[in-house]
């Protein structure tokens, strides 16, 4: 049809002797699209796996990301892109995301071309960090 959708989930669960405690990975993602578009998420939560060498880690981290794909005409794709990771939820610093925007140009077959414009947004105490990117895929 016009409308497609998906949605699923994941968990890992590990009895790691390093760390106090079982870890846990487990997240979820969902997407839905039309003719011409797609929109797609994820959401995951870690917790005791970024776990220091001493073994007293209780971290629980959080990761999303965000896709959108828009398609101008035959060959050329507007991409824009969100991620967020926070490594403890306790603390207040740590955290970052990035923003992008970009295309992906598909000139020739077999060959594409992703030029990006990403901003990523620092901890506390960094600078933000403005990127450009140009990529290129070529395949047989």
């Amino acid at each position: 049809g016009s409308l497609n959708a998906l949605l699923g989930g994941n968990v890992y669960t590990n009895n790691n002797s390093a760390i106090e405690g079982r870890m846990l990975l487990a997240g979820g993602f969902v997407g839905v699209g039309g003719d011409v578009w797609t929109l797609m998420g994820e959401l995951d939560i870690a917790d005791k796996y970024l776990a220091d060498d001493a073994g007293t880690g209780g971290l629980t981290s959080l990761a999303v990301f965000v896709e959108g794909t828009f398609r101008v005409a035959k060959g050329i794709h507007i991409i824009e892109r969100f991620e967020f990771f926070d490594p403890d939820l306790d603390l207040e610093s740590g955290r970052f995301w990035r923003a992008s925007l970009g295309a992906e140009l598909y000139p020739i077959p077999y060959l594409e071309i992703k030029p990006t414009f990403r901003y990523t947004g620092q901890p506390k105490g960094s600078a933000d960090l403005g990127e450009v990117l140009l990529q290129t895929h070529w395949w047989f």
